[in-house]
């Protein structure tokens, strides 16, 4: 079993979004899904943001932000209650040493406040660390990063020449890029974004569920939306929107959450045009870095994220369970297999 490191994990409710989000930018890695904007987006009945400080000595390394998850009837969390995180700590220093002490750290500040489990997705979180002797379920998952910290000639450079050829012939055609930054373009987006699904699955025959990141759904979205970190890029012919997407950015780290687009938009090639034209903004501001979520290696999605310049990064999520014990989890195991039982219906057998 691994030392238990001298971190010390400190709780904070904080009243004012600038308190928390400003402790965090004392750490250069700190990314969107840390931030106080991110995590409020979801709290309802059974999701309750958490803030924790990471210290060291007294002295702050790093922070991480999450929520309290919590199961549907109250009475059951005594053996399901989960710790959950978008990504992982950010920190002072990113070095595995430093990323492994906090997360064992973590885990057992979960487990003394009567969690069940903890699970990190691991989200724009491209570093390398290890749980040593812990045991934690280990995911690797594969993430597409535009680094924006060199000239925007040689970021357009990386792309595909097709790129932002496909950009200039969509412009001639009458396209125009635009922003926009509150919740009255997400309905639009919706659309389009249900419009890709529908077309992806007519294409390819498989089931496209954009909806990747755990709890996203149309609520949280809209108030995401009407967040400053929160950005619409979209392509507009006429008075049509034929593109959009949806970014969230915090410090130098942006994230693309979203994109759809209609038939028309596809035909009169929308999406480069809006992703060449966002990238190129986002660069001019300043970002360093576009994370473009994920996909497999082999998908289509990876070579449509690699042609506009990106490159593939690993990035690891865990879960570690059963922190209470092998009684809870036999509770736990039952009550799961009684309720997946229930949501099947009658004739499930």
């Amino acid at each position: 079993m691994p030392e238990t490191p001298a971190i010390t994990v400190r709780v904070v409710s904080e009243r004012n979004a600038d308190t928390w989000d400003n402790f965090i930018r004392l750490f250069p890695p700190s990314g969107p899904f840390h931030t106080r904007a991110w995590t409020e987006c979801f709290k309802s009945e059974r999701l309750t943001p958490m803030y924790l400080r990471l210290l060291s000595n007294g002295q702050p390394i790093g922070a991480i932000a999450g929520l309290i998850e919590d199961p549907k009837i109250a009475v059951l969390r005594g053996i399901d209650r989960k710790a959950f995180f978008f990504s992982g700590p950010s920190l002072s220093q990113m070095n595995s040493a430093l990323i492994q002490d906090c997360m064992l750290s973590l885990n057992l500040y979960v487990q003394d406040q009567g969690f069940t489990s903890m699970i990190s997705l691991g989200r724009d979180y491209p570093y390398a660390y290890d749980w040593g002797g812990s045991k934690v379920h280990l995911q690797i998952i594969h993430e597409y990063i535009i680094d924006l910290r060199e000239s925007w000639e040689f970021v357009r450079a990386r792309m595909r020449k097709s790129i932002p050829e496909q950009a200039r012939k969509a412009g001639r055609s009458g396209l125009t890029f635009h922003q926009h930054r509150d919740a009255s373009m997400l309905p639009q987006l919706l659309r389009l974004v249900e419009n890709t699904r529908l077309r992806r699955k007519r294409l390819s025959g498989k089931y496209f569920n954009p909806y990747y990141i755990p709890h996203l759904i149309e609520e949280p979205l809209r108030r995401l939306s009407e967040t400053s970190i929160a950005r619409f890029f979209f392509a507009r012919r006429h008075a049509d929107v034929l593109c959009a997407l949806l970014v969230f950015a915090f410090s130098k780290r942006a994230y693309a959450l979203l994109i759809g687009c209609s038939d028309e938009g596809y035909q009169l090639r929308a999406p480069a045009f809006v992703w060449f034209n966002a990238i190129r903004a986002l660069k001019a501001e300043g970002t360093e870095s576009l994370n473009l979520a994920g996909g497999g290696p082999q998908s289509g999605h990876a070579f449509a994220k690699m042609s506009l310049g990106a490159e593939r990064r690993t990035c690891t999520a865990s879960v570690s369970p059963y922190l209470q014990g092998p009684v809870r989890n036999l509770l736990f195991q039952t009550y799961r297999w009684a309720d997946n039982l229930i949501a099947r219906g009658p004739h499930a057998r």
